[in-house]
């Protein structure tokens, strides 16, 4: 991948992929076999492992990047939030705050995504509702 906007929104996307084989055959471009995910509910370690859990139910909403792509040491982040599938509503968590946050991704060597680490609701504005 040749700009850490396109590997992010990629990685986005493919949290909307249904067919859990299109998903593991998408993710190998763009996360090492042993990538780990951790966020606020799960963790995962390794692809396949990762492919099977990183997705959304159709028709219950959509990642969507909502800040520029920040890069340095070989880390990557962006604001995320969820929003309903057409794209016009950002989901509510349970606790009433928007479900938003911050990732932020270790990058291999070769470019691909090694680690993500996911914080839900650290946008300033949420944490003062």
């Amino acid at each position: 991948m040749g700009s850490h906007d396109a590997l992010v929104d990629a990685l986005y996307e493919l949290h909307a992929e249904t067919d859990p084989s299109e998903r593991r055959r998408l993710l190998s471009k763009l996360a090492t076999d042993d990538v780990e995910f951790h966020g606020l509910i799960t963790t995962a370690i390794g692809a396949d492992d990762f492919a099977a859990q990183f997705h959304t139910p159709p028709g219950e909403g959509r990642l969507v990047r909502t800040s520029p792509v920040e890069a340095r040491g070989g880390l990557v982040r962006s604001l995320w939030e969820m929003q309903d599938p057409a794209g016009t509503v950002t989901l509510m968590r349970d606790d009433g705050h928007p479900y938003r946050g911050i990732a932020v991704m270790d990058l291999a060597d070769d470019g691909r995504i090694r680690r993500i680490v996911v914080f839900n609701g650290m946008a300033p504005e949420d944490e003062a509702a």
